[in-house]
């Protein structure tokens, strides 16, 4: 399940912004769940096309827990964070803070 639209988060192109560098993606949930719960940080170069995983956050039964991000933005890139894994019961009201640190140009 997706928590973005499948519409997702798109890099702009690089002459509207500096150098971004990703850090670390947040993922804190209201209710947590139990069993294996993962959340994945994901891009593509398309809306449709395959995504590739730059970050995987093992929840657990956790309310919060992060991971660091392994990845180089390119211009027109799709971001997704989704559920991968769910357990007994998933986690609900979740949301995901993706830190990048921008270098102006």
């Amino acid at each position: 399940e997706d928590w973005l639209p499948d519409q997702a988060v798109r890099v702009p192109a690089a002459t509207l912004h500096g150098t971004w560098t990703p850090g670390t993606i947040y993922v804190r949930v209201g209710t947590a769940g139990t069993g294996t719960n993962t959340i994945i940080f994901s891009t593509s170069t398309t809306l449709t096309g395959a995504r590739t995983t730059r970050a995987t956050v093992a929840l657990g039964t956790a309310r919060e827990a992060s991971a660091a991000i392994t990845w180089t933005p390119a211009d027109g890139e799709y971001m997704w964070v989704q559920v991968t894994a769910v357990g007994a019961t998933a986690p609900q009201k979740g949301i995901a803070q993706i830190d990048i640190e921008e270098t102006i140009y």
